[in-house]
């Protein structure tokens, strides 16, 4: 690598002046040809920053994500793409887009001994990273809306990805709105789970970690929101059920109404709500002191 992609590699858009940001971005765009993966490991980190100065930075980008011929930087270009990830319909989904519809090509490789499904992990890779970008990333980027984009691009004939479209509006999820809007979320993401069991149960434990991680008392919302999932049919919104009122009532230490809501829940018509929520207990049976008796 010489001296000249070295320095470029060191300069951040705010170096550099405005006037002379479309030629630094073009620089930049140049030394990544020909692409090779050490190039693409020095320089690709810098490229999202100056793509709003040179388009085909973000048009190389989702060619080295989609060139299924190419398996040496696809990933790191897929990364930097989540970076690009925005409301409209840019490069980041055309990329996903792309991908998930090369899913459906008999001719993808299907478990041989060197390749499988290639076009399937780069997409799971694309939702994968945009969803981590999201939950440990600053300043909210990607935002919640693009996540719900990218969970309808991915829902739309692909039922292999129902756990990544559900991670996806999980976390794109608002759980300090009121109890109506927060009442339609989680149906929708109960819809997402229709039919599946084992992801409703793991959502339902993503739901409870989200909740955790909220701090001082619980929303008048939740308990509406439990009190309303909580007597329909289904069994995600039984579990969402559950999980917000295990939640609220240990904020509440166990005050009404939730202690009511849990023994709602106990007499669900589901055998694995009831279960479930006779697990939470509202005050522990310790052992109480006998005189005369050694307590172990």
């Amino acid at each position: 690598m010489g001296a000249p992609l070295l320095a470029a590699r060191r300069a951040a858009v705010a170096e550099v002046d405005e006037e002379h940001r479309a030629r630094y971005a073009g620089l930049l765009h140049r030394a990544c040809e020909p692409l090779e993966p050490e190039t693409a490991a020095a320089l690709f980190p810098a490229l999202a920053e100056w793509a709003p100065w040179q388009p085909e930075i973000a048009e190389m980008l989702v060619a080295a994500t989609t060139d299924l011929a190419d398996r040496a930087v696809w990933a790191m270009a897929g990364q930097e793409l989540v970076e690009l990830a925005a409301d409209d319909d840019g490069p980041y989904l055309r990329a996903l887009r792309a991908m998930l519809e090369a899913t459906g090509d008999p001719d993808q490789p299907d478990a041989e001994p060197e390749r499988d499904q290639p076009a399937r992990q780069r997409a799971a890779s694309l939702l994968h990273h945009l969803l981590l970008h999201h939950r440990y990333r600053g300043g909210g980027r990607p935002t919640a809306d693009v996540l719900l984009r990218a969970a309808d691009t991915a829902a739309a004939g692909h039922e292999d990805f129902a756990r990544s479209v559900a991670e996806l509006r999980l976390y794109a999820l608002e759980l300090d709105k009121d109890a109506t809007a927060l009442s339609s979320g989680l149906r929708r993401l109960a819809a997402d789970c229709d039919g599946r069991p084992l992801l409703a149960r793991d959502i339902a434990e993503g739901l409870s970690s989200r909740l955790s991680a909220i701090s001082g008392p619980a929303p008048d919302a939740w308990w509406e929101t439990a009190r309303t999932l909580g007597a329909e049919p289904g069994l995600a919104q039984s579990l969402f059920a559950i999980r917000l009122t295990v939640s609220g009532g240990s904020r509440s230490r166990w005050t009404e109404p939730w202690r009511g809501e849990l023994r709602t829940l106990r007499r669900h018509a589901h055998p694995d709500v009831r279960a479930s929520a006779r697990e939470t207990v509202t005050a522990r049976e310790a052992p109480q002191s006998v005189p005369g008796t050694i307590q172990w």
